[in-house]
């Protein structure tokens, strides 16, 4: 015997009743519409396409199968008359179960209906990196502050006498040059509304923008 085989060589096929068992029982458990190429095919070969041909047609001569021909392809079947009946269930049994399932879809749809509000509320949440970060940045924000309240609570003297007299100084030279510059407005003033009443005077100074500074009156 040659070492070299083909695959039809090495492949298990069943024949004889073997057969005919397999494509019968394949045939009540499908319960659909095959070819012989189809049932040789869907039982990977295990009955070859030209006995699956044989098979099919002999059980349709014995009535177990029922053949359509649609142009040269036969067709196999089996009778829905010799199927074994399956266990009725009555409609108010049927319909009792889809009332308790409509139930459990409601009830189900409501707590998903919660948990996805829950998970929205916990998403809109600051993330815990966020919060860290700010919280650093508060921390900062609190140690600058203490460290600029801490010489106010020991009572430090942040002013010398050196610096209130130095203030006290600028504050009377500058006095003294507002009351200079005052004096010159006011000349320069009187001469402009001099031909004026002290209506058409205001009416002038309220057009100017001039504003009181409350130690005249102008």
């Amino acid at each position: 015997m040659s070492l070299a085989t083909t695959n039809e060589d090495r492949l298990q096929t069943s024949k004889g009743q073997d057969a005919e068992e397999q494509v019968y029982s394949y045939m009540k458990l499908c319960n659909r519409p095959y070819g012989a190429a189809d049932v040789s095919a869907n039982l990977l070969n295990s009955v070859t396409k030209a006995n699956a041909q044989k098979i099919l047609h002999g059980l349709a001569d014995k009535g177990l199968i029922i053949e359509k021909v649609y142009g040269k392809t036969s067709y196999f079947v089996t009778r829905q008359d010799t199927r074994e009946p399956k266990d009725t269930i009555s409609k108010e049994k049927l319909e009792m179960e889809i009332n308790d399932l409509s139930s459990e879809q409601s009830r189900l749809s409501m707590i998903l209906k919660s948990l996805s509000d829950e998970l929205n509320a916990v998403r809109a949440c600051r993330k815990t990196d966020q919060v860290t970060l700010e919280n650093c940045g508060m921390q900062k924000q609190c140690g600058a502050l203490i460290a600029a309240l801490t010489p106010l609570r020991a009572q430090v003297n942040w002013v010398s006498e050196d610096d209130v007299q130095r203030i006290q100084h600028n504050r009377n030279y500058w006095l003294g040059e507002q009351s200079g510059r005052r004096k010159v407005f006011d000349i320069a003033w009187s001469t402009v509304c001099d031909s004026l009443t002290s209506s058409q005077e205001a009416e002038l100074a309220d057009s100017l923008g001039f504003e009181s500074d409350g130690s005249d009156t102008h």
